[in-house]
């Protein structure tokens, strides 16, 4: 199959899961990850209220996969020291944000 263009390849009969391994190429060398993460990802925006520590996400993402990106007024923040993963669907800060900032999450 090594001459086979993408769009002759067969159709997938089963279900992905997520787990499956897909080669790709970063900077000139061959790597893999898994087809969960390729997956397009969300971004989700949402404005903050006075004090506000816990956002509810829109979907979820699996805990502790490092997938989970958390940015306050496009600074990236650092999980366990500004933020906790407090669930598959929520994250917690650890210091309440003002009124208006923006936190982006992207998973």
């Amino acid at each position: 199959m090594a001459n086979v263009k993408i769009s002759e390849l067969p159709v997938a009969t089963t279900p992905i899961t997520g787990a499956e391994l897909v080669p790709l190429v970063q900077g000139g060398v061959t790597k893999h990850t898994t087809s969960a993460l390729l997956r397009a990802g969300k971004t989700q925006l949402v404005t903050a209220t006075a004090g506000q520590t816990v956002f509810n996400l829109s979907s979820t993402y699996v805990v502790g996969s490092d997938v989970l990106q958390v940015f306050v007024n496009g600074l990236q923040l650092v999980k366990t020291s500004d933020y906790t993963e407090t669930s598959s669907s929520s994250v917690t800060f650890t210091r309440g944000l003002s009124l208006g900032d923006e936190a982006v999450f992207r998973y």
